[in-house]
Formats: C-alpha cells, structure tokens, sequence
C-alpha cells in the first residue's frame, strides 16, 4: 500500500466505523414500541388484576393495550381458561433491559378457573419510572396462553427507561471518550 493510501486508510477508516455505528443506533432508536399482543391463546385464557398500594390503584386485563404499574402493592388476581390443564404452569414477569424481573410464577394448576393475591416483589420498587414490558404465559398438556403487555410504571420516566435514552447515554459515553482520545496531546516525530 502506497503511503498517500495508508494515510487515507487510517484517517478514513474510523470515521466510516463510527457512522456506521450511529446509523445503525439510529435506526434502532426510532424502531416502534412494543404493542400489546396475545401471542398465542390456545386455551381460551383471560385474566386479569387490580394492584393496589401507596401510589394508587391499577387494573390490568389480558387485552389491555397497555397499563399503569404501582412500585409496590398487592395484586388481586382472577385467570380461566375454557378447559383445564392436566400440568398447568406459567409465569409474569417485566422485561427490565435486558433482565427479566420475575412478578409471579405457578405450576401444578388444573383448575379452570382460579383467583388469589401476591404482592409485588420488593424489587420493583427500585425499577427507573419508565415503560416496559410486561408478559407472561400459561401452559399445560393441552395448549398455551401467552401474552405481553406495555406497562407504565409509577413516577416521571427516566432517560434510562427507553431505548433511544439508554442509546443516547451509550452514544454520549462513547462521544465522550472519543473526544477524550482526539484531544490527547501527540509525539511529534522530527
């Protein structure tokens, strides 16, 4: 390689990286949010709950679109399905990044029909405010229910709680220190 090229290369090169990298987390930022979906409802499930603690009172129904969450509180709960399962078992949980916080969790169920209350876990509580997603399912021998849902989650949103904030904090890092390395002082070789 000639050395009119190499320098092209080496000034070139990192730039055309770094914009295919902010082109790429763009697209990612401006990609739509998560909708509420039944996935899969084999067994004619519905469901639903009414959470309640010290920042209000919030229904949820399996074909909500989406809801708001309190941090803390006890969650009264009714769920059927047409049929019951010989081996039912499920689980609800919220997608925190890339981390599942598990809300509840059953098995051995083989009623059709059933009703009850938990309370949330503690660590909810400490969850950034923001939007998440909340899915769970229901599965036995003779089929599945499977369901997500947007929920709210109590207090003002945090720039973390997005993916185009959690981007934009990643992208000011990076900026940051690739500013820092631009600036650091260079050997003259003479």
């Amino acid at each position: 390689m000639n050395p009119l090229t190499g320098r092209l290369v080496s000034r070139l090169g990192p730039r055309l990286g770094t914009g295919a990298v902010i082109i790429a987390l763009a697209q990612l930022a401006m990609a739509s949010p998560a909708q509420a979906v039944l996935i899969t409802n084999e067994l004619d499930c519905t469901a639903s709950a009414r959470v309640t603690g010290p920042e209000g009172t919030a229904d949820l129904d399996v074909h909500d679109e989406a809801a708001n969450l309190p941090r803390e509180g006890t969650a009264t709960w009714s769920a059927g399905m047409a049929n019951p399962t010989a081996d039912g078992r499920g689980r609800l949980v919220i997608e925190v990044g890339p981390a599942e916080l598990e809300i509840a969790s059953w098995d051995h169920v083989t009623d059709h029909e059933g009703s009850g209350a938990f309370a949330l876990p503690e660590l909810l509580a400490s969850v950034p405010p923001g939007t998440y997603v909340l899915s769970g399912y229901h599965q036995g021998t003779e089929g599945r229910c499977e369901g997500r849902v947007d929920v709210t989650i109590g207090g003002q949103e945090s720039i973390a709680s997005t993916a185009a904030g959690q981007l934009g904090v990643v992208g000011t890092v990076l900026f940051a220190a690739l500013l820092g390395y631009a600036a650091r002082p260079r050997r003259r070789s003479d």
